[in-house]
């Protein structure tokens, strides 16, 4: 027996306001018998209302339907069912916002249940005047994804949008459909910074009906109530009225080449990192009590420099979720480093482990006594980082590479040991990233599952697999990106998570 999740509808509708020269449909002309139009979403809605299990709706129409006054009635009287748990539309945005608002206030809709999925035209209009609309619906409770085709003349246009959309809103890119112009390293490199899931998209994903929620969970039902798997799969499994007796589906594509259909797969990154939001493409926001940041490598660019997008992005968070540090740099070299975003965090991991501070204090974890080295001094030489207590943590700089296996080797495992290119740091074996972060949690009370780490290099793991949300930056090590959940950069954590008690 089929469980049907998800429903993608289309009425008969196509017409669209807007004629954007790289998109066929709007060169289009379509008459429109509005009378059968309206009969079909009303016929929709009224089998929706007889289902007793919970389904959330999307309406993809060939055109945009929200300029209509019935079009957008139906989708409101829709989020007043019971059993309808939440509806979307893709849209232009080209209606009054107010009005819809209005209409919703009349009808007395629950706000968190609609969601839209809005798409900006740049050759219709001004990103100033999309992301005031976009703003005025996301700051009246609903939820809003903004998406826009990835054409590379319109890079700048995109980066401007991006800048000024709220953080907590996601921006998607598609690739343009049937790969019209090809896309150089810096074209895929700028729009993936915009958008991590852009190369996904871009690249599209295997079809595999064994990993696919198409035809069983998540159905697609046009305007006659025929039901298939999904809108790019012909191949119909049944009716609108027996939702719940489908045929088995069968899918003879190759590739899945649009976001409505790979979204049904289970085993991809998409599905992790988006969560439940799949279905909408509003990621999934987890609830956490703090987040860890490494900082060369993953809050600097290969500049060294911090980018405005992440120090924009930080301020945001700073005034909702705690933040710390996990670093190999000394307390005062990340001061430095970071400059005035060091306000933001509260305390943190610093030199590896050797300090920790946190709750205004700071512990220092002193090293057992450095066992002498060989007389090698032309080949290395050594840094001591000291508190009061002790020596946290030495520096070792080899000149010469196969001394730095001749002193590895000779320290064993009495320390833990961190290399990275000629630079070998020693803290104590009681020390690290991962034990700071852990004991950090245990005094601050927070719970380690419900944390955010993200870092750049495999010598980032440790701490990243103690935590219940580990993140790389898009550029991390590759060994990194295949162990971590979450692939993303600094600015893009306010699409992923929020507070426990979040407030717009």
């Amino acid at each position: 027996m089929s469980t049907v999740r998800n429903i993608y509808f289309r009425s008969r509708l196509k017409s669209c306001n807007y004629h954007c020269s790289y998109c066929s449909f709007g060169k289009k002309s379509s008459v429109v018998d509005w009378e059968k139009e309206e009969q079909s979403l009303r016929l929709f809605y009224e089998q929706i209302s007889l289902l007793t299990e919970p389904v959330r709706i999307l309406f993809i129409p060939y055109g945009e339907g929200l300029i209509h006054p019935y079009y957008r009635e139906v989708l409101i009287r829709l989020s007043l069912l019971p059993q309808v748990r939440g509806i979307s539309c893709q849209t232009n945005l080209s209606f009054s916002p107010d009005l819809f608002l209005e209409q919703i206030k009349e009808l007395q809709a629950d706000r968190s249940k609609i969601k839209l999925w809005a798409s900006f035209h740049p050759e219709m209009v001004e990103p100033e005047t999309f992301v005031e609309k976009v703003h005025g619906l996301y700051q009246s409770g609903l939820d809003v994804c903004v998406g826009v085709v990835g054409h590379k003349k319109s890079k700048a246009t995109i980066a401007l949008l991006r800048e000024q959309l709220d953080k907590r809103i996601y921006l998607f890119i598609n690739a343009m459909q049937g790969k019209t112009e090809l896309l150089t390293d810096e074209d895929l490199a700028c729009f993936t910074s915009l958008d991590p899931f852009f190369l996904f998209d871009y690249r599209n994903a295997k079809a595999d009906m064994r990993v696919c929620s198409g035809g069983r969970e998540t159905v697609f039902i046009d305007h006659s109530g025929d039901v298939y798997p999904c809108p790019r799969n012909p191949l119909k499994v049944g009716r609108i009225t027996s939702l719940s007796s489908l045929t088995e589906p069968f899918c003879r594509k190759e590739r899945c080449d649009c976001y409505i259909a790979y979204s049904n797969l289970k085993n991809t990154p998409l599905a992790q990192m988006m969560g439940e939001g799949g279905f909408f493409r509003i990621p999934e926001k987890r609830k956490v009590e703090a987040m860890f940041f490494d900082i060369d490598g993953t809050l600097t660019d290969g500049q060294g420099k911090i980018p405005d997008s992440y120090r924009d992005a930080l301020k945001l968070l700073a005034g909702k979720i705690p933040l710390y540090l996990a670093t190999s740099l000394p307390f005062d070299l990340a001061k430095r480093r970071l400059g005035n975003l060091f306000l933001l965090f509260t305390g943190g991991v610093f030199a590896d482990g050797g300090h920790l501070c946190y709750n205004g204090q700071n512990e220092y974890i002193p090293l057992t006594p450095l066992i002498p080295l060989p007389e090698i001094d032309e080949d290395y030489y050594i840094r001591e980082y000291q508190a009061e207590n002790g020596v946290y943590k030495y520096v070792i700089r080899v000149v010469l590479s196969e001394s730095t296996e001749q002193i590895r080797t000779l320290l064993g495992d009495r320390y833990n040991i961190q290399e990275k290119g000629s630079v070998l740091t020693i803290v104590d074996a009681k020390a690290g990233k991962k034990n700071g972060l852990l004991t950090i949690c245990s005094k601050m009370n927070l719970h380690p599952e419900k944390v955010v780490a993200i870092g750049n290099s495999m010598n980032d793991w440790e701490m990243l697999s103690v935590v219940g949300y580990p993140c790389g930056v898009i550029e991390a090590e590759k060994g990194l990106r295949q162990s971590v959940h979450y692939i993303l950069n600094p600015d893009h954590l306010p699409l992923f998570f929020e507070p426990f008690s979040d407030g717009r």
